[in-house]
């Protein structure tokens, strides 16, 4: 590793320990980059809100990703804690759909994923537009399910 004046470490970083180590041996300044309210990482990256709270971080005010005025207000809204509001816009806009119990909800976006499944003739275009995924296993209902038969 070369030494350096200053270490931007995102917040995806991989191998922070090797790199904090190397800074602390050289006397580099490390900056942290990355959003505190992102959703959480499952492996890396789930260190950096707890690092931004305990050096009083920075906060970035203006939303630059999002261009969708829908977009900006709902995550503006469940970046302020108000998830039942910003669920609520994304509904009014037709991206979030919100039926009764799991089993109506899994079996309406079947139904929409199996009709879209059948436009695509090339099994390779139809992963890339219609990629759907499950959390667990269980929800995936095991290896017989429809979720995954393509």
């Amino acid at each position: 590793m070369v030494a350096a004046e200053t270490l931007i470490v995102s917040e995806t970083t991989r191998r922070l320990a090797e790199l904090l180590a190397h800074a602390a041996k050289t006397g580099a300044k490390v900056v942290g980059i990355g959003d505190p309210k992102q959703f959480h990482s499952p492996g890396v990256g789930g260190h950096f809100s707890a690092v931004h709270h305990l050096v009083g971080g920075l906060t970035l005010t203006e939303n630059f990703r999002q261009k969708d005025a829908i977009e900006r207000r709902a995550l503006h809204l469940w970046r302020d804690d108000h998830r039942m509001e910003s669920l609520r816009t994304f509904a009014g806009a037709g991206r979030v759909h919100p039926l009764a119990d799991k089993d109506e909800t899994l079996a309406a976006m079947l139904t929409v994923w199996a009709d879209e499944r059948a436009a695509h003739t090339d099994d390779h275009t139809a992963v890339q537009q219609l990629l759907m995924l499950a959390a667990t296993n269980e929800i995936a209902g095991g290896r017989r399910s429809p979720i995954r038969s393509t």
